[in-house]
């Protein structure tokens, strides 16, 4: 398998998509774990 001198657009959309989605699951997950009353 020869190394792409550059990378897809497509590739690199697609990371960042997955990236946006995994930090907002983190962040609902956090959210989630938190209690709700901040009083």
């Amino acid at each position: 398998m020869t190394p792409k001198k550059y990378r897809d657009p497509l590739e690199i959309l697609l990371e960042l998509v997955l990236a946006e989605s995994e930090f907002s699951v983190q962040q609902a997950r956090a959210r989630m774990s938190r209690p709700k009353r901040i009083s």
